[in-house]
């Protein structure tokens, strides 16, 4: 059977996240099935319109739907609750090296390097005032709007001024904090602290850092299947994953996240469960693959 021509990136829908679920081929299809009782039921996966394919606790897949996954060029990541995520991207899918060559030029130039760096703040700041709005409206979380705007003004204005990179940590540092003091008030934590990896949730701190982690890396699993389909290694670091592994994929990533996982993990939901296909559906309905490639374009244009 002669296949049609791939479907592109950025017209695929985002991400689909699957949790319990084993995923295998039936004829030409890939399924998923899921137990729920007594009652195991069957659906399909659209595969030649899906970006990104995340499998989280309790899911299996077989060696014959990776391949047919593969063979449509969709990216697998697999996260669980506070895990460290594994991403997989088919080597069977070559690419064209040009953009290795550009974002290698951008990596190693140092002006170009901090450029791409300040670009990426101001377009993350940029992003929030787009977005977030929308996105606190959609789940119910509210922050001092005035603040916020104040907040993200401030970044374009010091960004006007800085003179080297460490400048551009203080600053990204600093404006960090303040969002995350501006969205405690959501779950009655003024003092609330950022801690990578706490995995606890016996307080609504705890919950919150925990929603911080999954979400963040929904977000990385986004920006590496941007990274992935243009044949761009992550090691390509502009900004602040400069001697870190993987870099690329946190300075991508850091893009959009504070706009849309922000919110997402000071939001009430029902469950764990509801929150991440909240956020994936968010996710997807604000194009955060989309806004991946825009920046990478304006990143790696003139080089």
């Amino acid at each position: 059977m002669t296949k049609g021509p791939r479907l592109l990136m950025t017209h695929r829908n985002t991400a689909l996240l699957l949790e319990r679920a084993r995923i295998r081929v039936e004829g030409a299809r890939v399924v998923y099935d899921q137990v729920e009782g007594d009652l195991a039921r069957t659906f399909n996966i659209p595969f030649a319109n899906l970006a990104v394919l995340f499998l989280g606790q309790g899911t299996s897949l077989t060696q014959s739907a990776a391949r047919l996954l593969s063979e449509e060029g969709v990216y697998v990541a697999f996260t669980g609750t506070d895990g460290v995520p594994l991403h997989y991207g088919s080597l069977t899918n070559y690419q064209v090296t040009k953009y290795m060559h550009q974002m290698y030029r951008v990596s190693t130039d140092h002006e170009r390097s901090f450029n791409a760096a300040k670009a990426a703040l101001a377009r993350r700041a940029d992003l929030i005032m787009e977005i977030s709005g929308k996105v606190r409206t959609s789940i119910g979380v509210t922050v001092d709007e005035s603040a916020l705007s104040e907040a993200c003004d401030m970044v374009h204005t010091m960004l006007s001024r800085v003179e080297e990179p460490a400048n551009i940590l203080s600053l990204e540092g600093g404006f960090t904090k303040k969002l995350y003091s501006l969205y405690a008030h959501n779950i009655a934590e003024p003092g609330f602290t950022r801690v990578h990896g706490a995995g606890n949730r016996t307080s609504r701190a705890g919950i919150a850092n925990s929603r911080l982690d999954q979400g963040n890396y929904l977000a990385y699993g986004i920006a590496g299947a941007a990274l992935w389909s243009l044949g761009i290694p992550a090691s390509l670091s502009f900004f602040h994953g400069k001697t870190r592994a993987g870099g690329l994929v946190f300075d991508i990533a850091d893009i959009f996240k504070d706009a849309i996982v922000l919110p997402c993990a000071f939001g009430t939901y029902r469950s764990e469960t509801e929150f991440r296909e909240t956020l994936t559906d968010l996710l997807d309905d604000h194009s955060a693959l989309e806004h991946c490639f825009s920046f990478l374009k304006f990143t790696l244009e003139g080089t």
